[in-house]
């Protein structure tokens, strides 16, 4: 039997659409037979079974346990310095806030910090605040099988996969009360920042850690580029990071004194705002440390960018100001001796760095008038207490022939009758041909130097153009 045979003795399969039956005894191994997998169901709760709870501090109305506390400020303005400050005050048993408040709750701290070094950095401002270093930790990497070398190696801490690993530390360690993650950029991973889906994706375990655990969490950002607006948007990356939160702080340096760095609120949904705080960053042979003011700040996040604003408009407007003003006094010391050309005033401040925009508000703030010189045609600015000058005598003799230029104009004259001769029987004609040549030797006269010898001809650009071609 040919392979033909058989393709021909071969019977079409009949096909149907299935049913809903067939959709719902599907399985992958084609039994239906086999037990179906659970199916989605919804998980509520009614709020008269839920157990209420206060909200318990680790800073009294600042910084609260089981949540999620958002830090964000420029580079430089000493985040890491308040982080490591914080991280002393839990680390003690004894001590207080920079508020006078009381620590209710010492314990462990777990530092995440991707931009200091442990040893000639965090140690040194930890043990200048008095911390006690038995209870601070710090996590560098985390170790992951690789299945290409087929064995363990050291990888970075990527929120998004490892926060059961930090869950197992946490409980290892026992009292563990804080958690900063310095900057929460350095550990997003294969997460892009910018996707909000992706960002409370990511964030949803640790929150989740908080709550569960009781722990408080600080995370630290940059502000992003730009000025303005609401300090909440201000975060870098997507907004999901400061609505995640529940309270979010602004650094930012004071406006009359660059040392003073302010704590602003920025928000807070779970209690009352409180007022802001100072410090400043000093150093000592111990390190460098905090020194907190005991007075409070009353300015918010949001108060510190639109007061940013201002400022920035009103330096703005200043320097505009000084500017129009070096101008002002330029015109009028170029135009105390009288007009002067148009074209010469605008060298002179192009000369001094005078704009052409602000040349010409200054013109308009001191009332300076342009005229025309009709004998000369040329262009003159003068003040409005000034006239229009006549025009020198040079300039005058500059439109009147010269003896050379009157010899020739006197030749042209003579030869002008012998066309009207030639042409005896158009009269009009010739005297057509005599107006044309007059015409013509007031062009030619146009034409001539003083000297009598003549002048470059001018090519206009599309001659120029064609000659090239």
């Amino acid at each position: 039997m040919t392979y033909d045979h058989l393709l021909h003795n071969v019977k079409p399969r009949k096909s149907r659409v299935p049913t809903n039956d067939d959709l719902r005894n599907w399985s992958p191994t084609g039994n239906p037979d086999r037990p179906k997998p659970p199916q989605p169901e919804a998980h509520f709760v009614c709020v008269a079974d839920v157990e209420r709870r206060e909200i318990q501090w680790l800073w009294r109305d600042r910084i609260p346990l089981g949540k999620l506390t958002l830090i964000c400020g420029d580079p430089g303005n000493g985040k890491s310095h308040v982080t490591t400050d914080m991280a002393a005050r839990v680390s003690t048993d004894v001590g207080c806030w920079p508020d006078r408040t009381e620590v209710e709750h010492p314990g462990s701290v777990i530092l995440f910090s991707a931009e200091d070094d442990a040893s000639d950095t965090i140690r040194p401002r930890l043990e200048r605040a008095g911390a006690d270093l038995t209870k601070v930790y710090v996590l560098e990497s985390v170790k992951v099988f690789d299945p290409r070398l087929q064995e363990m190696r050291h990888s970075a801490f990527c929120l998004g996969e490892h926060v059961p690993l930090l869950e197992k530390m946490v409980e290892e360690i026992g009292d563990v009360r804080l958690i900063v993650i310095d900057p929460i950029s350095s550990y997003t991973g294969k997460v892009d920042s910018h996707k909000n889906a992706e960002v409370r994706a990511m964030l949803m375990e640790l929150v989740k850690l908080a709550e569960r655990l009781g722990i408080a969490v600080v995370v630290v950002t940059h502000l992003s580029k730009g000025s303005g607006g609401k300090a909440v948007y201000r975060s870098t990356g997507s907004l999901a990071f400061a609505a995640a939160a529940r309270v979010v702080w602004m650094l930012a340096r004071d406006f009359d004194n660059a040392d003073r760095r302010l704590l602003l609120p920025v928000k807070c949904n779970i209690a009352a705002e409180q007022s802001g705080l100072a410090f400043c960053i000093q150093s000592d042979a111990g390190g460098s440390f905090v020194s907190w003011e005991s007075d409070p700040v009353a300015m918010t996040g949001d108060a510190y960018l639109a007061e940013e604003i201002n400022r920035q408009q009103g330096r703005a407007k200043d320097s505009d100001t000084s500017a129009l003003a070096k101008a002002q006094d330029f015109i009028k010391d170029q135009l105390k001796d009288g007009p002067l050309l148009s074209n010469e005033l605008a060298a002179a401040c192009k000369a001094n760095d005078i704009s052409p925009a602000t040349l010409r508000r200054a013109k308009e703030q001191l009332g300076c008038k342009v005229a025309k010189q009709k004998k000369t045609g040329k262009w003159m600015t003068l003040l409005p207490d000034q006239a229009l000058p006549e025009p020198a005598e040079a300039e005058q003799n500059a439109h009147t022939p010269t003896p050379q230029q009157d010899e020739r104009l006197e030749h042209v004259e003579q030869d002008a009758p012998l066309i009207g001769e030639q042409d005896a029987q158009g009269v009009q004609d010739a005297q057509g041909n005599h107006i044309g040549q007059a015409e013509h030797v007031a062009s030619e006269v146009d034409h001539l130097n003083s000297d009598g010898t003549r002048k470059p001809r001018r090519t206009s650009k599309a001659k120029k153009r064609q000659r090239k071609d």
